[in-house]
């Protein structure tokens, strides 16, 4: 186990301050429309991946693409990885 020395005093830690200050007028108000913002984009791409999920799986039934016809650009892009990864 290692001991710990302290070769000065310690600081204390920096209180922490609010994103919106304390004593701005109508800060309710504001936070309140910031949270019902943050809902909104929730609920409106919850519905973009909800298309794009029904989307992906019909193009998918339609096209039947087979397994071996998305490992081959698979394959490629991991040799492309990892050549740059070796050279870097």
């Amino acid at each position: 186990m290692s001991v710990r020395v302290a070769a000065q005093a310690e600081q204390m830690p920096r209180r922490a301050r609010y994103l919106v200050p304390r004593d701005l007028p109508r800060r309710g108000e504001i936070l309140a429309a910031c949270v019902v913002i943050a809902v909104l984009g929730h609920l409106l791409f919850a519905q973009l991946t909800l298309v794009l999920a029904v989307v992906f799986s019909l193009t998918t039934r339609v096209t039947r693409w087979r397994l071996s016809w998305l490992l081959v650009p698979a394959g490629i892009a991991v040799g492309f990885w990892a050549l740059i990864v070796r050279a870097a």
